[in-house]
């Protein structure tokens, strides 16, 4: 009896599932058909429509940049179930998500997220930009962080690394480093209430009109593109893939347009929710940054003068320690995780075995 019992349980679970899978499909298949956007907006195909191009973006960076190129700067795509999400590295309509947070936030699978690993004070904070992460407070901590860890290092042995760069031309490269390999590849968001979003290019819809702002309803997930936007041609011109760090002694006038709170480039968003971490992300990059070098051979050849370069470091293991690569650098390049990119050994999964050598004082 009890065993029928379990079994009935059993078949009503998995009968809910189902009958809430299907409600949701159809609801998506609805919402795909009427949206004013299926008129206007080109999208690649659809390889399957439980999985949509999820999977091709996740095995493919770089993918959604060769749709960029074929459909233009905003186009559809489709997320798991095939759900209708635009992509735009439109300027002028980032400017205008990034400008209004109360109608663009993050979708409610990503808040959920967000409150499991930071807590719910992390995100209400967030909101108000906490100003324990100013740039004043952070510059104290940074000089706490090193006085503390030079003391603990300096109990073991007592290294001397010298310096042999420049703070500016650290900065330099710290910058171009982010502008080309992003952590974050994008992030998605959605639109709480029916809205408009200006463009900064018209485009000509596939019904033939020409449109210089697109009709958003609400629920509609949009992705922005950190990656494409960083290395947009319009902003950096016909080199924006190239590792060049010498670009930001001189840079084009067309970066001003990037919404951002940091070097003209999305890599931390922009407005107030732009990333409450990244001043201390910065601070760390441009104290350690000089030393990880040798481990990242993709960066380009302008890259090799780098190499060399020692730095007082931020972390306590590598002030006892020289890094190097445990494989040949050739095997080295960028992964995309999710919306994560990381350096990695290609083919390995996930990983980067370096070898440490003590350093002699």
């Amino acid at each position: 009896m009890a065993l029928a019992l379990l079994g009935k349980l059993f078949l009503a679970v998995v009968g809910t599932f189902f009958a809430v899978l299907v409600a949701h499909t159809l609801q998506i298949a609805y919402e795909n058909l009427t949206s004013p956007l299926r008129r206007i907006l080109y999208s690649p195909p659809i390889p399957n429509y439980l999985l949509g191009n999820f999977k091709e973006t996740a095995d493919d960076p770089r993918r959604t940049a060769e749709w960029e190129r074929k459909y233009g700067k905003t186009f559809l795509l489709h997320g798991l179930l095939s759900v209708n999400e635009v992509q735009t590295s439109d300027l002028k309509a980032l400017n205008h998500i990034m400008a209004h947070p109360t109608i663009y936030t993050r979708s409610r699978f990503w808040q959920d997220l967000s409150r499991r690993l930071s807590g719910e004070g992390i995100l209400d904070q967030h909101k108000r930009q906490n100003p324990a992460f100013g740039t004043a407070q952070v510059k104290l901590l940074t000089k706490i962080f090193i006085e503390k860890s030079i003391e603990l290092r300096d109990f073991w042995k007592n290294p001397h690394l010298p310096v042999q760069q420049s703070k500016s031309r650290r900065v330099s490269v710290v910058r171009e480093v982010l502008r080309l390999h992003s952590p974050v590849g994008w992030l998605p968001r959605r639109a709480l209430v029916d809205d408009v979003i200006p463009l900064g290019r018209e485009i000509v819809g596939r019904d033939g009109r020409v449109y210089e702002s697109l009709p958003v309803r609400k629920g509609q997930i949009l992705r922005l593109p950190i990656l494409e936007v960083n290395t947009s041609e319009d902003v950096w011109g016909p080199d924006a893939l190239e590792f060049r760090p010498e670009r930001w002694d001189d840079v084009p006038a067309a970066a001003s347009s990037v919404p951002s709170v940091w070097a003209h480039q999305f890599t931390f968003l922009a407005g107030p929710h732009n990333c409450i971490g990244s001043r201390f992300a910065l601070a760390e990059c441009v104290l350690s940054f000089p030393h990880f070098l040798p481990f990242f051979p993709f960066l380009g050849p302008n890259a090799d003068g780098f190499t060399r370069l020692k730095a007082l470091l931020f972390t306590l293991v590598l002030r006892a320690f020289e890094m190097a690569p445990a494989v040949p650098s050739e095997g080295v390049g960028p992964v995309m995780s999710g919306q994560v990119q990381a350096p990695e050994v290609l083919g390995a999964g996930h990983g980067l075995p370096v070898v440490l050598t003590p350093v002699r004082g």
